[in-house]
């Protein structure tokens, strides 16, 4: 189920985070993750950062929707 929009899917069609020591990252294979769907990654609107603020509140760091796509498309941490 997509953290954001709360619509499910299969697990293939999400995209696999977790929040693992004072960063987010993808695809670690174990323990509990977040999944967010295609769509939630691509659009933009306030529900997704709330969202995210909730689940990274532990950490020191903003998580934006663009450190989202980045760590996503492109990889990074």
């Amino acid at each position: 189920m997509c953290v954001v929009c709360k619509n499910r899917f299969f697990q293939k069609e999400l995209h696999r985070l977790k929040v693992f020591k004072a960063g987010l990252y993808q695809n670690l294979a174990f323990g509990r993750s977040i999944y967010l769907c295609d769509h939630c990654l691509l659009i933009e609107d306030e529900k997704f950062q709330a969202t995210f603020s909730k689940i990274c509140k532990k950490l020191n760091i903003k998580i934006t929707q663009q450190n989202i796509k980045e760590i996503i498309l492109n990889g990074k941490n």
